[in-house]
């Protein structure tokens, strides 16, 4: 949409992180974890997405944060991190025009309301897609769940009667690294075709 509107492609977005308001209790426990699942989906799926992250106000715990989500951070990634106390504001508009820096950051955009932080430009109301829909409940009903000890092994083996069928999974890991391979038996010839560390 961002590529239409402004008539050029757009492929890398600048990202900031105004950090004002945060406490210890809004960034622990599950919040620190759906950071940290964040981080790996756009490292491992869009890896030149983000151009840069300008961390700014970062609250007294920040490095402790840091600390806790540095482990899931590519060096690559590391380097996009640019954190900022009070004095942001002049980097902020070496890379943002200052009329669409919202006026609580210290630019002159504000909604037709004088909202300075912009409200309004968020989509609020826009529809997902139906076709993106996935209900809980069928997720629940092909999902699969398997505990693998250390050195163990667990096979599956599906029989693929359509021709250009599609092959799709998703696995966690919690401690230890997961050797995965998939293997196409014609008849009685097993060639792996496929691996992933």
């Amino acid at each position: 949409v961002l590529s239409k509107e402004k008539g050029k492609d757009i492929t890398n977005i600048l990202v900031v992180v105004d950090m004002i308001k945060c406490t210890r209790d809004t960034l622990w426990g599950p919040s620190l974890r759906i950071w940290a699942e964040i981080i790996e989906l756009l490292q491992e799926n869009y890896p030149r997405l983000v151009k840069e992250v300008l961390v700014i106000h970062p609250p007294t715990m920040f490095a402790e944060i840091y600390l806790s989500l540095r482990p899931y951070m590519k060096p690559s990634t590391l380097e996009l991190i640019k954190v900022f106390g009070n004095n942001y504001f002049k980097y902020l508009e070496q890379r943002i025009p200052i009329h669409y820096i919202p006026a609580y950051l210290g630019g002159y955009k504000c909604d037709f309301d004088n909202n300075q932080q912009c409200f309004e430009d968020l989509n609020w109301v826009e529809q997902v897609p139906q076709w993106l829909y996935l209900m809980s409940s069928s997720i629940q009903a092909r999902a699969q769940e398997f505990n693998i000890l250390a050195g163990a092994k667990h096979v599956e083996e599906y029989m693929v009667t359509l021709r250009n069928s599609l092959l799709s999974w998703e696995f966690y890991h919690i401690s230890q690294p997961l050797f995965f391979a998939i293997y196409i038996d014609t008849i009685s010839d097993k060639t792996c075709t496929f691996k992933k560390e």
